[in-house]
């Protein structure tokens, strides 16, 4: 019993992806940093990402998740006075979308290479005629799809702290959950279980 508890009050400085930077964020975000405090930091919303659809298909304004091809990026021009983004274009058999990045790096070179095979997910958007897609929440490999397709909680957060920061820290620690003992004999659903449930 002694030890199964204890699980529940380590740092989560111990959590693997937790670094300095991380935690000063999670302990202004929490009343303390321990992991009984991500486990009771619990959703406030959730985004369902299982609509799926082929680009020319999807329902403009909903959040769509996309299997897509890149094909082309196309670096911001310079204009003084403007600020113009940066531009993916991928496509599937249906047609085309533009990805535009306001705050575009390297990074995209190294995530989203021309050929690559992607999913994506985010807000679906017309423009000018075409389907565009702004800072989409997630682009991973296509093998990954079903990792990001269904529902995703959506939790309270704060400075420098995303929602995938948090998500990937609360699924560490429910992961590694012990079993305790029930304090309810006629419960229907355990107490790690309905944890696993609300997140």
């Amino acid at each position: 019993m002694v030890e199964s508890l204890e699980y529940f009050f380590q740092s989560l400085i111990q959590v693997k992806g937790v670094g300095d930077k991380f935690f000063q964020g999670l302990r202004r975000l929490l009343p303390n940093t321990r992991f009984k405090d991500i486990l009771f930091h619990f959703p406030v919303d959730v985004i369902d990402r299982s609509y799926t659809s082929q680009i020319m298909d999807a329902e403009v304004g909903r959040v769509v998740t996309l299997k897509v091809d890149v094909l082309k990026h196309i670096p911001a021009p310079y204009i003084r006075g403007r600020k113009i983004p940066y531009k993916v274009l991928c496509s599937d058999d249906s047609g085309f979308i533009t990805l535009n990045f306001f705050n575009a790096g390297n990074y995209l070179l190294k995530s989203m290479p021309v050929g690559a095979k992607l999913c994506i997910s985010g807000k679906i958007e017309d423009f000018d005629g075409g389907r565009c897609m702004n800072h989409p929440d997630y682009i991973v490999p296509v093998n990954q799809f079903e990792k990001i397709v269904g529902l995703e909680p959506v939790y309270p957060l704060t400075y420098a702290i995303t929602n995938k920061m948090i998500r990937n820290v609360v699924d560490v620690v429910l992961n590694n959950l012990p079993r305790v003992p029930e304090w309810q004999n006629d419960a229907n659903i355990s107490f790690t279980d309905s944890l696993k449930i609300i997140h």
